[in-house]
């Protein structure tokens, strides 16, 4: 059971991993740690802002072919994601399966499939595995394979 998740509605897709993290994720990227905070490994677009603030992410997503747009049920040939935040900060980020369920990255955790609900209810006492409340949701057409 995950610390702040308890009684939610998930499944564990994947072992625990430092490897990579939720906006890694979202472009189904296992290799790096994307973050704007520079470190050792990590990685981020170049251009992109570097700071944490919700809007600044919302610019690294738009470069990558994200526009904003409500929350909609899945459209064949797009792609969805939702963001998080705590005080104008960004959090974490999901993205929405074709069959309608979300799929996340733990920060050094694990993957899930999940409902949006099991991460804005829960509340944990550890930092780590507090998702804050979702700030907005954008999509883009899904690239070529």
């Amino acid at each position: 059971m995950l610390p702040g998740l308890e009684g939610g509605e998930y499944a564990v897709t994947s072992p625990q991993t430092t490897d990579y993290n939720c906006v890694a994720w979202v472009f189904e990227d296992t290799e790096r740690w994307w973050t704007p905070v520079r470190a050792v490994g990590s990685y981020w677009p170049t251009g992109a802002p570097r700071s944490l603030r919700v809007a600044d992410f919302v610019a690294m997503f738009r470069m990558q072919g994200f526009e904003t747009c409500d929350q909609e049920p899945p459209q064949a040939g797009y792609e969805q994601i939702a963001l998080f935040a705590e005080d104008g900060l960004f959090t974490h980020v999901a993205r929405q399966l074709p069959n309608g369920r979300w799929t996340s990255k733990l920060g050094a955790d694990v993957d899930i499939e999940h409902d949006l609900e099991d991460l804005i209810r829960r509340r944990s006492p550890s930092a780590s595995y507090r998702y804050g409340e979702i700030v907005g949701y954008m999509k883009r057409p899904q690239p070529s394979s």
